[in-house]
């Protein structure tokens, strides 16, 4: 037994000592935290767009980045009080209060098949005629969306919940910018902060966590660290907007959104540059920007006091 101890104890100060050197061999990649080193993406174009995307690890050039590998080598060099003063000189981005869910709408279709949902539109006055054709969805994939709580059926409506991701990098935020769907080879030109759909049973920052976790996996890992700016009484910034979708015609969709601010660990310029692409595994691929907030960007063009300008 006092071998084994002692077997455990020189593996445990082996492994601790290769987190204080930071690892000089191979890049590393901590999932438990979804903290990722930085990482280089190059596209391939084609007349169809983006078609694939390679990534190529190495060691990040930011002095002051503070990741999950960070947290472990100063734990081990200076003691557990010095981790904690690691974070605590962390810039206080907020604790996450907005853990409400909204309130839930009556539901129809959870139990109903292709025809019994295509029966319920219209007796609702919904012409399904052009649905399945171009970029439209078919009546299956509504039912599915609604069987996966994605949406409701209320009064002749598609009801959904939406929460809008703003992350945040310093000045910038970022933007998805077009979506291919690679089974139809279609673009979806997006222009957008991340969005997720969600059901009435989850939160709005649940919903946000998953998105992140999703859509941007390749840059932040199964397990993202994600921090959201806290709001006034914990409330979400919400608001709700009836149109019609192209994914299913004619029928007109009420959208409740509900908006987040956050910052992502290993989610910056540095790590991705301007421009990167990430693979959502579901035979979609997401092009993304970080775009400078236009406040930010013109306090820092505005001429100096005093100073000519034409």
């Amino acid at each position: 037994m006092p071998r084994f101890g002692l077997w455990l104890s020189t593996g445990l100060l082996l492994c601790c000592a290769g987190c204080a050197l930071g690892f000089s061999g191979a890049p590393v990649v901590v999932p438990r935290m979804g903290m990722r080193q930085k990482m280089t993406m190059r596209r391939s174009s084609a007349s169809s767009g983006v078609v694939g995307a390679s990534m190529k690890w190495g060691k990040s050039q930011r002095k002051d980045s503070q990741t999950a590998l960070d947290a472990m080598s100063v734990a081990v060099k200076g003691g557990v009080s010095q981790l904690l003063l690691m974070v605590a000189r962390q810039r206080r981005y907020g604790g996450g209060m907005l853990d409400v869910r909204p309130e839930g709408l009556p539901q129809t279709g959870l139990d109903m098949d292709e025809s019994q949902v295509l029966s319920y539109l219209h007796r609702h006055g919904v012409d399904t005629s052009e649905w399945g054709m171009g970029l439209a969805r078919k009546p299956m994939d509504l039912v599915k969306e609604v069987r996966r709580g994605e949406s409701v059926l209320a009064d002749g409506k598609r009801v959904i919940y939406v929460v809008k991701v703003q992350i945040h990098d310093g000045e910038y935020d970022l933007f998805e910018t077009r979506q291919h769907i690679l089974s139809n080879g279609s673009i979806k030109e997006r222009n957008r902060c991340l969005s997720e759909k969600f059901s009435p049973r989850e939160t709005p920052l649940e919903a946000a966590h998953r998105g992140i976790r999703e859509e941007l996996n390749d840059v932040v890992g199964d397990f993202p660290l994600v921090s959201f700016r806290e709001t006034p009484r914990g409330q979400a910034e919400s608001f709700v907007v009836e149109g019609f979708s192209s994914s299913f015609p004619n029928l007109k969709t009420r959208y409740h959104f509900f908006k987040v601010d956050c910052e992502v660990g290993g989610l910056r310029r540095d790590v991705t540059g301007i421009n990167f692409v990430t693979d959502e595994g579901k035979g979609r691929l997401h092009e993304w920007e970080w775009r400078r907030r236009p406040q930010a960007a013109k306090a820092t063009d505005a001429p100096l006091e005093g100073a000519y300008t034409r």
